[in-house]
């Protein structure tokens, strides 16, 4: 089962000299208005405007949906390599890139995105620069909008500050963990066309990995993150969509903690989920005035693989694993006590399946083991799920997509699938897992280090009738790879499926 798959790569038909990027010596557009068309290609770079070239590359994504006076607007974050013309020549790119290391100036961004009107089928580009105390925004995107203003939408992007820049010869080398020390976080009030840098975050410049966002009924707005310095999860907190961001307390207190943090909102709740160090075990809160006592959300002997993981390609390549869980919020099904549902990836009986918990919104937990993909051939990872609320005659509906080696199971290759967390019927109800394939099979295409986009984002999009109809953004390398570099590889870019 295949739905409608356009590429995300776009061709710029105009730019000014002022929006140009990366040259040594100006001022990029702060505003980031580069902005263009997609292209009809399937992965294929664009070539020949000046704006794009091969190694222009995108991956891992995050998707906001936003409604306003009638429009559709979806809008997915991304990793993007873009970085426009370089003039006048000789000059320097921001990012540069060799077989065995990268460079990585000031100036440099990956925070990008792109926004559709017309429900996934063509595409506009957009991109931020860093602000004034920000050197580099370095990706892990999120973006996220709230139920009742729609109209805002957040994005975030890590970030290392000036503080923290090398001084002397001008560039990180290699991997810049080092340099990290925050997070900026922009925000759209046109519902995902345009962005702005809002507030940049850090505590005490600690290197924060990952991020998630969500807004509550209340309009409050909620950044996390995994702050590695300290071993916890730091949640900021902006009390409207036009308050500043404040740290909380927080949510895990007692425990170190190790992965990306995912943070859904329902009703007047913002409920959280990320994984213990030391033994994998997934936790789980929730915020209303203040933080409940954290549960226990996944149970011996399932927790999730540890963030680092890879799975290994009989040509040689590895994919490495970002944060292998992913869950939402709505109304319970007929079951009960299952508006949380969590899916996750375990290493298990010698391959990579998921295992699903559903829990209540008190944080009582069960295990699902329905939905687990043990029966499913090679391996299974990249999890992410999505909810849609139900409306009258449309009941609620969890949806997942998720990397799969079925059909080559020691190969090179993995396809893209979907399943409905799905209950059927309502005096004996029962739970089922029924999968389809969203893409065809695809010959991986990560760099040395194994980073093929640590994940790719999910949302409900639109009613068809009274079908609910989800869209997921995903790396793609189905146009072949050609280079297989320390930092870089190539062709890695963001496609679209509706289903």
């Amino acid at each position: 089962m295949s739905g409608l798959r356009t590429n995300l790569v776009l061709t710029v038909a105009s730019v000014s000299a002022a929006a140009l990027m990366g040259c040594s010596g100006t001022s990029p557009d702060p505003q980031g208005n580069e902005l263009g068309t997609v292209a009809q290609d399937l992965g294929t770079p664009v070539v020949g405007t000046g704006v794009l070239d091969s190694d222009d590359d995108q991956s891992e994504t995050d998707i906001s949906v936003s409604n306003l006076g009638g429009e559709n607007m979806i809008t997915t974050a991304y990793n993007d390599g873009s970085q426009g013309i370089c003039l006048p020549w000789p000059c320097t790119l921001p990012i540069t890139y060799d077989q065995t290391n990268r460079y990585v100036r000031q100036g440099a961004s990956l925070m990008g995105w792109s926004y559709s009107v017309d429900q996934g089928a063509t595409w506009t580009h957009g991109k931020l620069t860093p602000p004034p105390g920000w050197s580099v925004l370095w990706g892990d995107p999120a973006i996220g909008r709230g139920n009742n203003s729609q109209n805002y939408v957040f994005m975030s992007n890590l970030a290392v500050p000036v503080a923290n820049f090398p001084t002397g010869q001008g560039y990180i080398s290699g991997s810049l963990e080092p340099y990290l020390g925050g997070a900026c976080i922009a925000k759209s009030t046109d519902g995902g066309k345009t962005f702005a840098i809002a507030q940049c975050v850090s505590n005490n410049n600690h290197f924060y990995d990952g991020g998630s966002i969500a807004v509550d009924n209340l309009g409050r707005v909620f950044f996390a993150t995994n702050d590695v310095t300290a071993g916890t999860i730091d949640v900021w907190m902006a009390n409207s969509p036009t308050s500043q961001f404040n740290l909380i307390a927080n949510p895990f207190p007692g425990y170190a903690m190790e992965s990306h943090p995912r943070i859904r909102a329902w009703g007047n709740n913002i409920y959280i989920v990320a994984q213990r160090s030391g033994d994998d075990v997934l936790l789980i809160n929730k915020y209303g005035s203040s933080w409940a006592t954290p549960a226990v959300a996944s149970q011996a002997p399932h927790n999730p693989t540890t963030e680092g993981g890879y799975v290994s390609f009989l040509n040689g390549k590895t994919v490495r694993f970002g944060p292998q869980f992913s869950f939402d919020v709505a109304d319970a099904s007929a079951f009960g006590n299952d508006n949380i549902r969590i899916l996750f990836t375990e290493l298990y009986s010698g391959k990579h399946s998921l295992y699903a918990t559903v829990c209540n919104t008190s944080l009582q937990c069960w295990e699902a083991p329905e939905w687990s993909t043990e029966w499913e051939s090679g391996d299974q990872f990249h999890p992410s799920v999505a909810a849609y609320g139900g409306f009258i005659g449309s009941p609620e509906r969890f949806e997942a997509t998720y990397w799969s080696r079925y059909g080559d199971a020691s190969g090179s290759t993995v396809k893209l699938k979907h399943g409905a967390l799905a209950v059927i019927g309502s005096g004996t109800p029962s739970r089922v897992f029924v999968t389809f394939d969203l893409t065809a099979s695809q010959t991986v295409c990560p760099d040395w280090r194994g980073y093929w986009g640590d994940y790719q984002g999910t949302k409900y999009a639109f009613l068809n009738g009274l079908t609910p109809k989800f869209l997921t953004t995903f790396t793609d390398s189905s146009a072949g790879c050609d280079k297989y570099w320390e930092y870089d590889s190539h062709n890695v870019h963001v496609s679209a499926v509706t289903f």
